[in-house]
């Protein structure tokens, strides 16, 4: 998993810190989850 990932993540204290993100972000966010399962 590359940094960039790791910080998407680290940086999301709750899920409600989604609805914050701009929808640009929202697709590295999604393959991050991925990347974790």
């Amino acid at each position: 998993m590359s940094e960039q990932q790791t910080s998407i993540l680290d940086g999301l204290e709750e899920t409600s810190a989604l609805r914050a993100l701009p929808e640009s972000e929202l697709q590295a966010v999604a393959d991050a989850v991925r990347a974790e399962m």
